[in-house]
Protein backbone atom coordinates (compact mmCIF):
# COMPACT_ATOMS: atom_id res chain seq x y z
CA UNK A 1 0.00 0.00 0.00
CA UNK A 2 2.99 2.29 0.40
CA UNK A 3 3.17 2.79 -3.35
CA UNK A 4 -0.56 3.36 -3.78
CA UNK A 5 -1.03 6.88 -5.20
CA UNK A 6 -4.22 7.25 -3.15
CA UNK A 7 -2.11 7.45 0.02
CA UNK A 8 -0.13 10.45 -1.21
CA UNK A 9 -2.43 12.45 -3.51
CA UNK A 10 -4.33 15.03 -1.49
CA UNK A 11 -5.41 17.57 -4.13
CA UNK A 12 -6.13 17.91 -7.83
CA UNK A 13 -5.33 21.27 -9.46
CA UNK A 14 -6.18 23.00 -12.71
CA UNK A 15 -3.13 24.99 -13.77
CA UNK A 16 -2.82 27.33 -16.75
CA UNK A 17 0.65 27.86 -18.21
CA UNK A 18 1.13 30.58 -20.81
CA UNK A 19 3.88 30.33 -23.38
CA UNK A 20 6.27 33.18 -22.40
CA UNK A 21 7.19 33.63 -26.07
CA UNK A 22 4.00 33.10 -28.11
CA UNK A 23 5.93 33.52 -31.37
CA UNK A 24 7.93 30.38 -30.60
CA UNK A 25 6.27 27.14 -31.67
CA UNK A 26 6.35 24.44 -28.99
CA UNK A 27 7.43 21.03 -30.26
CA UNK A 28 7.26 19.17 -26.97
CA UNK A 29 6.57 19.58 -23.26
CA UNK A 30 8.73 17.83 -20.68
CA UNK A 31 7.63 17.52 -17.06
CA UNK A 32 10.51 16.87 -14.64
CA UNK A 33 9.48 15.82 -11.11
CA UNK A 34 11.36 17.63 -8.38
CA UNK A 35 9.53 16.52 -5.24
CA UNK A 36 6.64 14.27 -4.19
CA UNK A 37 5.04 12.00 -6.76
CA UNK A 38 2.10 13.37 -8.74
CA UNK A 39 -0.43 12.33 -11.36
CA UNK A 40 -1.13 14.23 -14.59
CA UNK A 41 -4.83 13.87 -15.30
CA UNK A 42 -4.78 15.54 -18.71
CA UNK A 43 -3.22 18.25 -20.84
CA UNK A 44 -5.15 20.58 -23.14
CA UNK A 45 -3.70 23.02 -25.67
CA UNK A 46 -5.44 26.33 -26.34
CA UNK A 47 -4.72 29.15 -28.78
CA UNK A 48 -7.39 31.68 -27.77
CA UNK A 49 -6.19 35.01 -26.36
CA UNK A 50 -8.02 34.56 -23.04
CA UNK A 51 -7.65 32.85 -19.70
CA UNK A 52 -8.65 29.20 -20.23
CA UNK A 53 -10.78 28.99 -17.09
CA UNK A 54 -14.06 30.81 -16.47
CA UNK A 55 -13.33 33.40 -13.77
CA UNK A 56 -16.88 34.63 -13.08
CA UNK A 57 -19.72 32.91 -11.28
CA UNK A 58 -22.80 31.56 -13.00
CA UNK A 59 -25.09 34.12 -14.60
CA UNK A 60 -28.81 33.53 -15.26
CA UNK A 61 -29.75 33.57 -18.94
CA UNK A 62 -33.26 33.67 -20.35
CA UNK A 63 -33.81 31.17 -23.18
CA UNK A 64 -36.52 32.07 -25.69
CA UNK A 65 -37.47 29.81 -28.58
CA UNK A 66 -38.45 32.19 -31.38
CA UNK A 67 -40.19 29.52 -33.47
CA UNK A 68 -43.76 29.20 -32.08
CA UNK A 69 -43.85 25.50 -32.94
CA UNK A 70 -40.73 24.89 -30.82
CA UNK A 71 -41.97 27.08 -27.97
CA UNK A 72 -45.30 25.24 -27.60
CA UNK A 73 -43.74 21.79 -27.27
CA UNK A 74 -43.65 20.15 -23.81
CA UNK A 75 -40.62 21.24 -21.81
CA UNK A 76 -37.55 19.28 -22.88
CA UNK A 77 -34.65 21.75 -23.08
CA UNK A 78 -30.94 21.33 -22.45
CA UNK A 79 -28.20 23.96 -22.65
CA UNK A 80 -24.61 22.84 -23.23
CA UNK A 81 -21.37 24.86 -23.06
CA UNK A 82 -18.17 23.56 -24.63
CA UNK A 83 -15.79 25.74 -22.58
CA UNK A 84 -17.64 26.36 -19.36
CA UNK A 85 -20.53 25.11 -17.30
CA UNK A 86 -24.33 25.23 -17.50
CA UNK A 87 -26.88 24.18 -14.90
CA UNK A 88 -30.11 22.36 -15.54
CA UNK A 89 -32.57 24.35 -17.63
CA UNK A 90 -35.82 25.36 -15.93
CA UNK A 91 -39.08 26.83 -17.27
CA UNK A 92 -39.93 30.43 -16.42
CA UNK A 93 -43.48 31.46 -15.47
CA UNK A 94 -45.79 32.25 -18.37
CA UNK A 95 -47.20 35.41 -16.75
CA UNK A 96 -45.52 38.59 -15.53
CA UNK A 97 -44.50 39.45 -11.98
CA UNK A 98 -47.49 41.80 -11.79
CA UNK A 99 -49.78 38.89 -12.66
CA UNK A 100 -48.14 36.79 -9.97
CA UNK A 101 -48.52 39.46 -7.26
CA UNK A 102 -52.17 40.25 -7.98
CA UNK A 103 -53.24 36.62 -8.32
CA UNK A 104 -56.18 35.70 -6.11
CA UNK A 105 -54.18 32.78 -4.70
CA UNK A 106 -51.03 34.79 -3.89
CA UNK A 107 -48.79 32.76 -1.60
CA UNK A 108 -50.27 29.46 -2.74
CA UNK A 109 -47.85 28.73 -5.56
CA UNK A 110 -48.25 29.19 -9.29
CA UNK A 111 -49.22 26.92 -12.16
CA UNK A 112 -46.26 25.17 -13.75
CA UNK A 113 -45.35 26.36 -17.24
CA UNK A 114 -45.48 23.11 -19.26
CA UNK A 115 -44.05 24.59 -22.49
CA UNK A 116 -40.44 24.99 -23.60
CA UNK A 117 -40.33 28.79 -23.67
CA UNK A 118 -39.44 30.93 -21.88
CA UNK A 119 -36.87 29.14 -19.75
CA UNK A 120 -33.66 29.98 -17.94
CA UNK A 121 -30.26 28.48 -17.25
CA UNK A 122 -27.20 29.62 -15.31
CA UNK A 123 -23.95 29.76 -17.29
CA UNK A 124 -20.29 30.33 -16.46
CA UNK A 125 -17.94 30.25 -19.44
CA UNK A 126 -14.93 31.79 -21.15
CA UNK A 127 -15.65 34.39 -23.87
CA UNK A 128 -14.89 32.04 -26.79
CA UNK A 129 -17.28 29.35 -25.52
CA UNK A 130 -20.20 28.17 -27.62
CA UNK A 131 -23.59 27.88 -25.93
CA UNK A 132 -25.90 25.34 -27.59
CA UNK A 133 -29.63 24.96 -26.96
CA UNK A 134 -31.17 21.53 -27.57
CA UNK A 135 -34.77 20.35 -27.53
CA UNK A 136 -35.36 16.63 -27.25
CA UNK A 137 -31.65 16.10 -27.96
CA UNK A 138 -31.80 18.05 -31.23
CA UNK A 139 -29.86 21.30 -31.52
CA UNK A 140 -32.03 24.36 -32.17
CA UNK A 141 -29.26 26.95 -32.23
CA UNK A 142 -25.99 28.13 -30.75
CA UNK A 143 -24.31 31.45 -29.94
CA UNK A 144 -20.94 32.70 -28.66
CA UNK A 145 -20.84 33.45 -24.96
CA UNK A 146 -18.83 36.62 -25.66
CA UNK A 147 -21.77 38.00 -27.67
CA UNK A 148 -24.15 37.29 -24.81
CA UNK A 149 -21.92 39.04 -22.27
CA UNK A 150 -20.93 41.99 -24.46
CA UNK A 151 -24.35 42.81 -25.89
CA UNK A 152 -26.59 41.32 -23.23
CA UNK A 153 -28.41 39.29 -25.88
CA UNK A 154 -27.48 36.97 -28.74
CA UNK A 155 -29.65 34.97 -31.10
CA UNK A 156 -29.65 32.41 -33.85
CA UNK A 157 -32.46 31.55 -36.26
CA UNK A 158 -34.59 29.76 -33.62
CA UNK A 159 -33.11 30.75 -30.24
CA UNK A 160 -32.53 33.97 -28.30
CA UNK A 161 -30.35 34.10 -25.17
CA UNK A 162 -30.51 37.15 -22.90
CA UNK A 163 -28.70 37.96 -19.66
CA UNK A 164 -31.19 38.69 -16.88
CA UNK A 165 -28.92 39.57 -13.95
CA UNK A 166 -28.57 43.39 -14.16
CA UNK A 167 -27.92 43.70 -10.42
CA UNK A 168 -27.43 41.42 -7.42
CA UNK A 169 -27.04 42.07 -3.72
CA UNK A 170 -27.33 40.37 -0.35
CA UNK A 171 -30.38 41.25 1.75
CA UNK A 172 -31.43 40.33 5.28
CA UNK A 173 -35.16 39.81 5.77
CA UNK A 174 -37.30 39.37 8.87
CA UNK A 175 -40.98 38.52 8.54
CA UNK A 176 -43.05 39.98 11.39
CA UNK A 177 -46.69 39.89 12.41
CA UNK A 178 -48.55 43.04 11.35
CA UNK A 179 -50.27 43.46 14.74
CA UNK A 180 -47.61 42.38 17.24
CA UNK A 181 -44.46 43.24 15.32
CA UNK A 182 -42.95 39.92 16.39
CA UNK A 183 -41.26 37.45 14.01
CA UNK A 184 -43.54 34.71 12.71
CA UNK A 185 -42.65 31.28 11.31
CA UNK A 186 -43.31 31.08 7.59
CA UNK A 187 -42.06 29.90 4.24
CA UNK A 188 -40.92 32.49 1.71
CA UNK A 189 -40.24 32.78 -2.01
CA UNK A 190 -37.99 35.43 -3.56
CA UNK A 191 -37.75 35.92 -7.30
CA UNK A 192 -36.42 38.30 -9.93
CA UNK A 193 -38.81 40.29 -12.14
CA UNK A 194 -38.27 37.61 -14.79
CA UNK A 195 -39.31 34.85 -12.41
CA UNK A 196 -35.86 33.42 -11.57
CA UNK A 197 -36.02 32.19 -7.95
CA UNK A 198 -33.56 33.59 -5.39
CA UNK A 199 -34.01 31.39 -2.37
CA UNK A 200 -32.42 32.17 1.02
CA UNK A 201 -28.77 31.14 1.27
CA UNK A 202 -28.40 27.38 1.56
CA UNK A 203 -31.79 26.52 0.06
CA UNK A 204 -32.55 24.98 -3.32
CA UNK A 205 -34.08 27.24 -5.95
CA UNK A 206 -36.15 24.30 -7.19
CA UNK A 207 -37.26 21.54 -4.85
CA UNK A 208 -36.76 18.18 -6.58
CA UNK A 209 -34.97 20.09 -9.37
CA UNK A 210 -38.37 20.22 -11.08
CA UNK A 211 -38.04 16.48 -11.67
CA UNK A 212 -40.91 14.04 -11.20
CA UNK A 213 -39.46 12.53 -8.05
CA UNK A 214 -39.60 13.08 -4.29
CA UNK A 215 -36.03 12.31 -3.21
CA UNK A 216 -33.71 14.60 -5.22
CA UNK A 217 -33.64 17.36 -2.59
CA UNK A 218 -34.22 16.65 1.09
CA UNK A 219 -35.27 19.40 3.48
CA UNK A 220 -38.14 21.45 4.83
CA UNK A 221 -38.90 23.40 1.66
CA UNK A 222 -42.21 23.09 -0.20
CA UNK A 223 -42.97 23.22 -3.89
CA UNK A 224 -46.38 24.30 -5.18
CA UNK A 225 -46.50 24.09 -8.96
CA UNK A 226 -43.91 26.49 -10.36
CA UNK A 227 -42.92 27.89 -6.98
CA UNK A 228 -40.53 26.66 -4.28
CA UNK A 229 -41.01 28.10 -0.78
CA UNK A 230 -38.12 28.00 1.71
Amino acid sequence: MENDYRTVMTSFYLWAWANPDPKTVLESLEIVPAGPRFVVGGITLGHADEHPFAREGRRPVCVVLTNPADAKKPFDLDVEVDRGFATYTFPLPEGTSADFLKDYHTGCGQAQNPTSSPAYVEVSAVPSATVSVKQGGKELGKVRWADVEDKGVAKSARVRLELIDPEKNWVNVTVVDDETGKPVPCRVHFRSPDGVPFQPHGHHNHVNSNADTWHVDVGGDVRLGQITYA
